[in-house]
């Protein structure tokens, strides 16, 4: 159905005149008129609003468009909407990674020295109370967190979950029915009823895939959830987002010989390129920030650089968009390099999977929404 057939239908499913949605959209009767007709296409911003009044997607509006001139225009209407995004202003002074362990865009964030939980349309869901807070885990349903120095686990509310007969010196995100923990100085698991399972590390990280990171004697490993070695204590540094978990997607970014080179879970080596600096996966499919010579570029998930070093820092790609800093300041290129959210930011973080990144302004950070996903 073409875009003039659905604009149509769609306003006379809701009862409008054309005079009526004209007034609802502040345009004239006669561009209603044109696009229903298939004379014209909205402009972008308009198919926003029409998007939003309606509650149907762009993607809804845009596809399987007939008519070949109007096609080629709202082909690059539809690229440029892609990248389109709605800044929402929040204010944070910090914020940590996205939860990747959940169905739901959580995100942990601090003001004032306390930490909270925040969803991706800036509304707090954990109150900004505590001293630490970890990542949820589906599985478990917890978070962990510290409050007026203790250590336990809280639910979606804040509330108190999981309370240990002992004291922890640190309580880690849960995956895989494990989380880290930390007591008399030496690192190791425990499940949720507090069992505990090789305090003998000088860190642990949370598992994710079957797979976490472990550190003995300055050096890392990988172990199975069956608290068996993968690999051996083989590593400079072991690559986690900032709950702990160096396993989310395909690639594991270990540091050896002091040179950055991809595995898999199993340990295999990826390739043979090594890199001076890498960032860790951001999504599934999504190319690898990597370093060489003091610029960072992209690397696909064998190793092979795809676009070439160039960018004064850069973070992995997401959503097919990925930040990096040029001139002093963040914005978002695409996968075919083009720079398509300008680069005006102090800092920029990568995208979730539901259409939502962090940026700095100044010194605080806030969200901007790609505009699909803004409903």
């Amino acid at each position: 159905m073409a875009l003039s057939d659905k604009l149509y239908m769609l306003r006379k499913k809701s009862g409008l005149s054309q005079e009526q949605l004209a007034e609802q959209l502040i345009v004239s009767r006669q561009a209603i008129s044109k696009w229903e007709s298939g004379q014209s296409v909205p402009e972008s911003e308009k198919l926003i609003a029409i998007s939003n009044y309606f509650d149907v997607s762009l993607d809804y509006l845009l596809k399987d468009e007939k008519n070949v001139k109007n096609s080629e225009e709202l082909n690059t209407l539809a690229t440029q909407l892609s990248y389109k995004c709605i800044e929402k202003y929040v204010g944070y002074e910090e914020i940590k990674d996205w939860h990747v362990q959940s169905d739901i865009d959580y995100v942990t964030v601090r003001n004032k020295d306390m930490y909270g939980m925040t969803l991706k349309d800036g509304k707090i869901k954990v109150k900004i109370k505590f001293d630490y807070l970890g990542a949820y885990d589906k599985e478990t349903g917890v978070i962990p967190c510290k409050y007026e120095g203790q250590w336990f686990y809280v639910d979606t509310g804040g509330n108190k979950k999981l309370v240990a007969d002992v004291t922890y010196d640190y309580l880690g995100s849960f995956g895989e029915n494990y989380a880290p923990a930390e007591r008399n100085g030496k690192y190791g698991f425990i499940n949720t009823k507090f069992e505990e399972k090789n305090f003998e590390y000088e860190y642990a990280g949370a598992f994710a895939n079957g797979v976490a990171a472990v550190k003995k004697d300055g050096r890392w490993a990988l172990i199975n959830k069956d608290m068996k070695m993968i690999t051996g204590f083989d590593y400079d540094e072991i690559l986690m987002d900032s709950y702990g978990y160096c396993s989310n997607y395909n690639v594991i970014v270990v540091k050896q010989n002091g040179q950055y080179i991809f595995i898999d879970k199993s340990g295999k080596k990826l390739s043979d390129n090594q890199f001076d600096g890498a960032k860790i996966q951001a999504s599934k499919d999504g190319a690898i920030a990597i370093m060489n010579n003091g610029k960072w570029g992209f690397a696909n998930q064998k190793g092979e650089v795809i676009i070439q070093p160039q960018y004064e820092d850069a973070n992995s790609f997401s959503m097919n968009l990925a930040p990096v800093k040029r001139s002093g300041f963040w914005g978002y290129i695409s996968d075919n390099n083009d720079m398509v959210v300008e680069a005006k930011y102090n800092d920029a973080r990568p995208f979730s999977e539901k259409g939502a990144a962090f940026v700095k302004n100044g010194t605080l950070w806030n969200f901007i929404v790609l505009c699909e996903y803004d409903r």
